[in-house]
């Protein structure tokens, strides 16, 4: 797909985070200020929980806190929901 993009045969809309591992000298990350933040959830059929299913769920709740203090450290007081990658 990034490699589409840097081409120019492509554009893609990507979460943030990959503006920090994909950095490449042939991509622009450029935010999207103007949209909603996107919404991911964890969800599981209700009596099925597992010590597995908990933890993993634990796991994603502390790796998307830390991502959000992360974010909030970073940022200039815009917002920093999302970014797409633009030819550059």
């Amino acid at each position: 797909m990034l490699e589409q993009v840097a081409e120019g045969a492509a554009v893609c809309f990507a979460p943030a985070s990959m503006a920090l591992y994909y950095a490449r000298p042939d991509l622009s990350w450029v935010p999207l200020t103007d949209v909603e933040p996107l919404r991911v959830a964890v969800a599981w059929f209700e009596g099925t929980s597992s010590p597995l299913v908990r933890g993993f769920a634990e796991m994603v709740r502390g790796l998307a806190a830390a991502l959000r203090e992360d974010e909030a450290e970073r940022s200039d007081g815009e917002s920093g929901d999302g970014a797409g990658p633009a030819q550059g």
